[in-house]
């Protein structure tokens, strides 16, 4: 029998035979290699959480209780192949086993009595246990329990490595674990950072737009403000003009009626009399106006119907100014209206400029990127009808009331253009004519090319504006000028323009029989004033402004004029009020360029003509559009500038990268 220690862990005992062993305390852990029983003998104390295991071969493992010893069994917990429970004196419930077995007490010796005989006892032990222990009895249990030591500290050191790779394991998973939530508390950072820095630089972007909207707005408010100012100093120089002319208006109205009158009482006098003013006689118009007068009675009297004396005065009228000049006419009262009042209100037209040449209806050129434009009509074409009525003795006004109409619609040309064997039909779409005054590009490092469309108010500023891009008299070496097809306008733009090249000396003149109608226009030394090189473009789209520009560059030795002679349309057209809400439109003075040339009619002569290369151009590019192909010249179908395909913009380009000066161009001419 082997007494074990309470509370002693003795890991693993290893029993050769049967034996009993007795525990007194908690937690043996009791093993077997290759006793057929294992018995644990309980002696009056409490086995709690006392484990059994076998980890080999016993065929039962015995849980004996003692007789008398009424012995209490809790988490007594035995893992091997059989186990047995004593059945008396044995309590408790927490008994988990592969078997339970119930063993017979052990047999009655000789000499008890039958009450003792039938009283339950404990199996009986075994030889081995009742019999006294012997030296070798002893022997054999040192060396069990030698064994059992080395056993037992055999699986402490397990059980220490077992614990110390455990907690290295757990200590490895702790620190996995918080490098890991270090990981994450830095990506977390990362994140938060990257996710503030994408919202400031949402903020700057917010911030950025915001001052691009107010300062949009700034400029909007600007430039209603700047409108709103003109419009009223339009309005007032309208009320005032409108002021005069009524004034002028009555004055003459007054007038027309003293001389009515007294003309009237003269005739009255007269046919009294039956004399004539000899005075009259005498006149050296008198007989003209007898005359004109005895026409219009025959007219009135034989033709073919009747016509009003209304109607063939101021057709009279007309055939006068007209053969004066093409820009010098009648206007009637519904005319002199319309052309008084600002006209408001949805319309579009071609896009043209038209003048008289002799009675036919001209185009004094296209205006650029309009509908006209973009149909091919060109300076110098003669419109022969419009929408299907003839243009013959047709008067500019009317000409422009015929054009213009709802926008979207149509209007017809039947164009008739030198070389033509018959006339052509045009169909435009009318539209909204909004046209950019100025446009630019730059065709080389330091040769930027910019395009004068036709002088508005704001022409001037747009020029500096588009000057400036391109580094001023820094950074251009030279500049081409382009005004082919520029119709002109403002005349004070057209001085303006010019001043920003010449710092002094004339820019134009005007000349008239009235000695209101003589003004000087000078060059002012404030201001801008470029230096460059200068090529000026023109063509016989070039009138009126744009050719007072071109005529002071030249006569200044300012710049080379390189193209085809300009139209040639610079003369002053005065309007002046009628009776009955009539008006007479007449030329009263001309324009001269410093130099004192008259260029009406005769045009601006370029210091480079080439008129015979664009016009073998114009026939390559008509071939072309006859056998269908898209035509890409700059003169005809407009669009970028491109001096491979435009030769007068070519040869611009070749001077200005030349060293060859303004005035050896010119003897040249």
């Amino acid at each position: 029998m082997l007494v074990l220690p309470p509370g002693e862990f003795f890991g693993q005992v290893i029993v050769d035979r049967p034996l009993t062993i007795v525990g007194k305390g908690k937690s043996t852990w009791i093993g077997s290699r290759s006793a057929p029983t294992i018995r644990i003998t309980a002696t009056g104390v409490k086995l709690q959480d006392l484990m059994v295991e076998v980890t080999a071969g016993p065929q039962e493992i015995v849980i004996q209780a003692e007789p008398g010893s009424n012995p209490i069994l809790e988490n007594v917990i035995a893992k091997g192949l059989i186990v047995g429970v004593s059945h008396e004196n044995v309590s408790g419930d927490d008994i988990d086993s592969g078997r339970i077995s119930f063993l017979p007490p052990p047999p009655i010796s000789a000499g008890t009595s039958d009450q003792q005989a039938t009283t339950s006892a404990p199996t009986e032990p075994s030889p081995v246990e009742t019999q006294p222990a012997t030296a070798a009895t002893k022997f054999d249990l040192k060396a069990s329990w030698l064994k059992f030591a080395a056993a037992a500290a055999a699986i402490l050191c397990v059980s220490l490595a077992i614990i110390f790779y455990a907690q290295r394991e757990k200590a490895e998973e702790i620190a996995q674990v918080k490098a890991a939530e270090e990981a994450a508390v830095l990506e977390k950072a990362r994140i938060e950072k990257e996710k503030l820095a994408q919202e400031q630089e949402l903020a700057k972007l917010k911030e950025a737009e915001r001052l691009r909207t107010v300062e949009k707005e700034r400029a909007e408010r600007e430039k209603q403000a700047r409108e709103q100012e003109l419009a009223k100093l339009k309005e007032a120089e309208r009320l005032k003009t409108a002021e005069k002319e009524r004034i002028e208006k009555e004055k003459h109205e007054k007038e027309a009626a003293r001389l009515k009158e007294i003309e009237r009482v003269r005739a009255a006098e007269r046919e009294k009399t039956g004399e004539v003013d000899q005075s009259q006689k005498k006149s050296p118009d008198f007989a003209q106006l007898r005359l004109f007068r005895q026409v219009l009675g025959i007219v009135q009297k034989n033709y073919v119907r009747e016509v009003s004396d209304k109607e063939l005065i101021e057709a009279a009228i007309e055939g006068l100014l007209r053969s004066l000049n093409p820009h010098s006419s009648f206007l009637t009262e519904n005319m002199f209206k319309e052309l008084q009042i600002e006209t408001k209100g949805d319309f579009g037209g071609a896009g043209l400029e038209i003048t008289l040449d002799n009675g036919i209806l001209t185009i004094v050129t296209p205006i650029d990127d309009t509908p006209a434009y973009k149909a091919g009509l060109k300076p110098g074409d003669k419109i022969l009808q419009i929408d299907g009525v003839t243009t013959k003795n047709i008067t500019l006004l009317k000409a422009v009331r015929q054009m213009r109409g709802p926008i979207g619609s149509n209007v017809n040309f039947t164009i008739m253009r030198e070389g033509w064997p018959k006339p052509k039909e045009f169909s435009i779409k009318r539209e909204v004519i909004l046209v950019h005054s100025v446009k630019n590009e730059l065709l080389e490092q330091g040769c930027p090319y910019v395009k004068i469309v036709n002088l508005q108010e704001r022409t001037d500023s747009d020029l500096v504006s588009a000057i400036n891009q391109y580094g001023g008299d820094e950074g251009i070496k030279g500049l081409i000028l382009d005004l082919r097809n520029n119709p002109g306008g403002l005349l004070d733009q057209a001085v303006k323009v010019a001043n920003l090249f010449v710092d002094k000396g004339l820019i134009v003149y005007t000349d008239g029989r009235v000695k209101d109608q003589r003004m000087e226009f000078r060059a002012t030394r404030t201001g801008k004033h470029y230096k460059f090189k200068t090529a000026v473009l023109i063509n016989e789209g070039t009138a009126a402004g744009a050719e007072i520009i071109a005529g002071c560059l030249q006569d200044q030795d300012r710049a080379s004029i390189f193209g085809t002679k300009s139209f040639g349309n610079v003369s002053i057209n005065t309007i002046i009020p009628l009776e009955n809400g009539c008006g007479l439109r007449l030329t009263t003075a001309k324009y001269y360029t410093p130099k004192g040339r008259d260029i009406e009619n005769t045009g601006i002569i370029p210091d480079v003509d080439l008129t015979d290369q664009v016009a073998a151009q114009l026939e390559a590019e008509e071939r072309e559009a006859k056998l269908g192909k898209k035509s890409i010249g700059r003169i005809a179908a407009g669009g970028k500038p491109d001096p491979t395909k435009d030769i007068v913009l070519k040869k611009a380009l070749e001077w200005l990268k030349s060293n060859v000066g303004v005035k050896a161009v010119k003897a040249n001419r």
